[in-house]
């Protein structure tokens, strides 16, 4: 069906087999003419983005936190991997200790955070399409060596 206005007026086409079908209605006011127009806007809209919302189905989505496990303070500047035979991901925590990955293919993920002063923490994952996992960590804090004896 295709619906145009024509001089003031709505015209409907409808196609028959061989004829086609033209039925004028009544003449519209112009509050009616301005729905009719952000009514064909709006789906105009929803039919240029419905192909970008379709794509975020055929990831997932990889967050969390990262924190000292003694204290529970955020801990930033924190390296983050996420590695599968299919792809490798890399994050740094923010000041918050938060990171995340967008647009994760779907796998079983290794996720590795490491950080200087602290002890390595992993975690394995799996992301399926249009998942949503959120890993939290807390490293714990390494021992330093002060002197090595013989």
């Amino acid at each position: 069906m295709l619906l145009q206005l024509r001089k003031g007026r709505t015209v409907v086409a409808a196609s028959c087999k061989d004829r086609a079908l033209y039925t004028r209605l009544r003449r519209l006011s112009p509050w009616s003419k301005l729905a009719t127009r952000c009514v064909f806007g709006l789906a105009s809209v929803w039919a240029v983005f419905l192909p970008f919302t379709a794509r975020a189905d055929t990831a997932g989505i990889v967050s969390g936190t990262v924190t000292d496990y003694k204290t529970h303070a955020s801990v930033s500047g924190v390296l983050v991997v996420a590695k599968s035979p299919s792809a490798t991901y890399r994050a740094t925590t923010d000041a918050q200790g938060r990171y995340s990955f967008l647009s994760v293919l779907p796998d079983n993920y290794t996720i590795t955070f490491t950080r200087t002063g602290y002890a390595a923490y992993s975690s394995i994952i799996v992301v399926l399409n249009g998942s949503q996992q959120k890993v939290d960590a807390a490293l714990s804090v390494t021992l330093r060596t002060i002197a090595h004896t013989r």
